[in-house]
């Protein structure tokens, strides 16, 4: 049988990963074939409410997700570098939100799908370059250290990525994909609109709630005088992750938005905000940082007044007095 390079075909694009004498032209056909089907064979297509053109389409889009993984692994693998990890999962989110609206921008009419698209594509375009610059600044990332020189770990890592993608736009993209097909129809009674205000709003407060967080422990993390310190100022007083408060609260503000366009028949979109929920406090985000924090600070007669009286996600006012932590 002839030997081809694997290559996945993405936005048009045939990028070749692997040398003619490793697979056969069959292999990669088929692999091509099934990541572009992923989504329509997990039986996302008979959910109720979903059109066909809508199901069709999803299962293109998660192809496009998970492929953009596999080319980013080969070049990240092959430099043994996770500089450009967070940067190309950005960078996922914004090629499938014009896949969605097939690389146009969402007509005026459609005010709905342009908003969440301009919500989605703002936090895209926000936090990817806050992440990148931060991991040039930093030289590497430490969660990578163990992981980029083992294949199988590593390569599940952006797997993982493909999939939270995918899963964190998922209302949004059902809600262009929709719309496209003229299944969505401008808010109309009180309680959509309810519904989609409050979830405009919810987006804004956690986006305002990130993205200063964020600028807090990077500005202070680069004063030479705080090395080797934790942060307890700010947002920081409040919790001791309000930067994941806000990610969770702004893309439960989306699924509200979006639901709200949709109807309750796609209520099965809640999957997006509850896989951010749980990746973030149970999985990658909250358990590894905590994990590391007590490694480093446990003996820290402040950082377990700190702990102890300051929420680990929810800003609140500190108990006993934390905010006044020196």
């Amino acid at each position: 049988q002839p030997s081809t390079a694997l290559g996945l075909d993405i936005a048009g694009v045939h990028f070749r990963l692997l040398p003619t004498s490793v697979v056969s032209a069959d292999f990669s056909d088929r692999l091509s074939f099934l990541s572009a089907r992923y989504v329509h064979c997990c039986a996302l297509a008979p959910l109720m409410g979903l059109s066909s053109f809508a199901a069709e389409r999803l299962g293109a889009i998660a192809g496009v997700s998970f492929g953009i993984q596999v080319v980013g692994f080969v070049f990240a693998f092959a430099l043994k570098t996770e500089k450009f990890y967070d940067l190309t999962g950005a960078i996922t989110s914004l090629v499938l939100l014009a896949q969605s609206n097939e690389f146009n921008m969402p007509r005026t009419e459609d005010e709905q799908s342009l908003i969440a698209t301009s919500f989605s594509a703002a936090w895209a375009v926000r936090l990817g370059l806050f992440l990148f610059v931060r991991v040039i600044k930093d030289r590497g990332d430490s969660r990578f250290d163990k992981i980029k020189t083992d294949p199988v770990k590593y390569f599940f890592t952006w797997f993982l990525q493909g999939l939270w993608v995918f899963l964190t736009q998922l209302p949004v993209l059902v809600l262009n994909l929709e719309t496209r097909d003229g299944n969505v129809e401008s808010l109309g009674d009180t309680t959509a609109k309810v519904f989609f205000f409050a979830g405009a709003a919810a987006w804004g407060i956690g986006f305002v709630c990130e993205t200063v967080a964020d600028g807090q422990k990077f500005v202070f993390k680069r004063n030479p005088d705080n090395k080797g310190k934790f942060i307890t100022t700010g947002l920081w007083k409040l919790s001791r992750h309000p930067n994941y408060f806000g990610e969770i609260l702004l893309w439960w503000g989306m699924f509200s938005l979006c639901l709200a366009s949709l109807g309750g028949s796609y209520a099965w979109i809640v999957v997006g905000p509850c896989f951010v929920t749980l990746l973030i406090t149970k999985v990658s985000g909250i358990p590894l940082l905590e994990e590391s924090a007590d490694k480093r600070w446990g003996s820290d007669p402040d950082y377990q007044r700190y702990k102890a009286s300051t929420n680990c996600l929810i800003p609140w006012i500190p108990r006993n007095g934390a905010a006044n932590l020196s």
